[in-house]
Parts: structure tokens; sequence; C-alpha cells
């Protein structure tokens, strides 16, 4: 069987939210449901990877087409920010992979 034959469908399940910035840790916190100083405690403990890189910055800014990496929680890909909300906060669409 040719190796180029196989097709590769990605599952995932897409989350919105909105965010108060586009920073590490508050995405962390939202996609883990934990408080902002837990994400920030497992971003610190090595346990988030941004782009296949280990980021221990709490304060770095993703990038729409950012992969984040949560240890124990899964792999996530920042697909769109969808502009403001009438609070000012970011309207942001992630893709959980399966």
């Amino acid at each position: 069987q040719d190796i180029n034959s196989i097709d590769y469908v990605a599952e995932f399940d897409e989350i919105s939210f909105t965010a108060s910035s586009l920073r590490v840790d508050v995405f962390v916190a939202s996609l883990c449901h934990v408080s902002r100083e837990k994400a920030q405690q497992l971003v610190k403990s090595d346990l988030v990877t941004l782009n296949n890189v280990i980021e221990n910055n709490v304060s770095k800014t993703l990038s729409v087409g950012d992969i984040i990496t949560i240890r124990k929680f899964g792999k996530f890909m920042f697909a769109e920010d969808s502009g403001f909300s009438k609070k000012g906060k970011h309207r942001v669409l992630v893709k959980h992979f399966r």
C-alpha cells in the first residue's frame, strides 16, 4: 500500500470563548477551566508547549495559527480572532484536536 494514499482527517472540536488578552496564561486558563494563577503555574512548570517548543513565559502573546499543547489537557490550535465583544474582549475560536 502506498503511504501517500492514506487519508488523514484531523478530527477536532471547536471551542469559542472571550479572552481579555491573547496571552498564553489567559488561553490556558480558559481551555483548562482553571484560574489564571493555576494556569501560570502550569506554564511555569514546563507543561505547556507553543508550536512544539516549551513555553514558560506566561505573558507570551499568541497569534492565529499557533498550536498550543497543554500536558494532560490536550492539543489546541488558535483558529481565529473574530474581533471584539461589546465589553472589549477578544472573541476567539480554538480547535481542540481529538
